[in-house]
This record gives structure tokens, C-alpha cells and sequence, in this order.
């Protein structure tokens, strides 16, 4: 299993209780969503660890580095880290999507969300990203979500140039 090492932004706050969360959803989770992401990517993560940041700010979640925002709501920080550890095995198995990234990612981000926490936690985590960012991501989520689950599966695979 991946081995994901939480690290504080800084010692100027009090990070310790959050990354106790972030930890808690990894030891009780990683494999599960590890199995989840590859299942519906198709694709095999290829590192085995990884350092994540946690921080307070404004700016969203980052995969590289991995940079987990803080101050997201508790309920959302799984669906955070999945969403990031999505962009991950793309880019550590090389996949240069040359369309909207997060078009492309949501195809199967919000299966797999479904199949890790359910259909009412993933329909939580997608309105919260549709409302965080200018539009990019609602629009994203918008057009991935007017397929159904085959359709999804079919063009992530297409888009994403997997075979």
C-alpha cells in the first residue's frame, strides 16, 4: 500500500488535529480507495510514498505536490484527498490529457466517490467543488455527469488514451 506521511505547512498553527483526520481517513481507507482509483482509471499507481502538505489558505487542494487544504469542510476532506490522489496516478503513469482536465477526471471520479462513501456522499463533495471554484469546476462536473456510468467509463478511457 501507498504510504502517505501528512506533514504541517508550517509551525506558526495548530495543524495537528487535521492531520490526525487526513491519517484517519488513510488507515482506515487507503487501500480501499487505492483499489477504487485503479479499478476505474485502469491504471496502477506507481509510487509507494508520498508526502502531503497540510495548510490554511485560499488557494484549492494541489496533487504535486500534494497540498491538502486545512480549512475544507471535515465531511469533504476524503473526497479532497481522492480527487488529488486521481490527478496523481494520471500524471505517474504519464497521461497528458489534451482536453479539460477535470472533464476528464470527474468521468470517473464520481463513481469512484460512490463506491467508496455512497451517492449521497459523492453528490455532497461534487456540489461543493461546482461551488468553490468560478464555474470551471461546475461545468466540469455538469458535463461529465450528462453521461451515464458506461458512457463515463467509455470516454474517460478514450480521452485519457488508456487501453
Amino acid at each position: 500500500m501507498i504510504k502517505i506521511v501528512f506533514h504541517p505547512d508550517s509551525d506558526q498553527e495548530d495543524y495537528s488535529k487535521i492531520i490526525g483526520e487526513y491519517e484517519k481517513i488513510w488507515k482506515d481507507d487507503g487501500k480501499r480507495i487505492i483499489n477504487a482509483i485503479e479499478k476505474y482509471s485502469g491504471l496502477k499507481f506507481k509510487e509507494n510514498t508520498i508526502n502531503a502538505v497540510v495548510y490554511f489558505g485560499s488557494l484549492p487542494s494541489r496533487s504535486r505536490p500534494l497540498s491538502l487544504r486545512a480549512n475544507v469542510p471535515t465531511e469533504i476532506r476524503p473526497g479532497t484527498l481522492v480527487h488529488e490522489l486521481c490527478h496523481r496516478i494520471l500524471a505517474g503513469n504519464k497521461v497528458k490529457i489534451n482536453f479539460e482536465v477535470h472533464k476528464v477526471l470527474n468521468l470517473i471520479l464520481y463513481d469512484i466517490w460512490t463506491e467508496l462513501y455512497g451517492k449521497k456522499f459523492a453528490n455532497k463533495v461534487k456540489e461543493w467543488e461546482s461551488n468553490s471554484r468560478s464555474g470551471v469546476y461546475k461545468k466540469a462536473w455538469e458535463w461529465a455527469l450528462s453521461f451515464n456510468k458506461t458512457t463515463r467509463a467509455s470516454k474517460f478511457k478514450k480521452l485519457a488514451k488508456i487501453k
